[in-house]
């Protein structure tokens, strides 16, 4: 399986289900929680859509709505 950028996704056992695997770049195993991520991309001005939390299909539908 490849990830979005064509590199191939590698699955190992344990904590680390999917790392991206580029042999010219080193393996540093670094994890980001979704808060730190969003921090990250906020400091370089990536947009990034505000989610919201649906407990049912209907939530969800009007949740999706919001998107556009």
């Amino acid at each position: 399986m490849l990830n979005m950028f064509g590199n191939p996704l590698i699955s190992t056992s344990g904590l680390n289900r999917a790392l991206i695997y580029n042999k010219n770049l080193p393996m540093r195993r670094l994890k980001l929680h979704e808060y730190q991520a969003g921090k990250l991309l906020h400091k370089y001005r990536v947009p990034i859509p505000l989610g919201n939390v649906a407990f049912n299909g209907k939530e969800a539908f009007l949740v999706a709505k919001q998107f556009g």
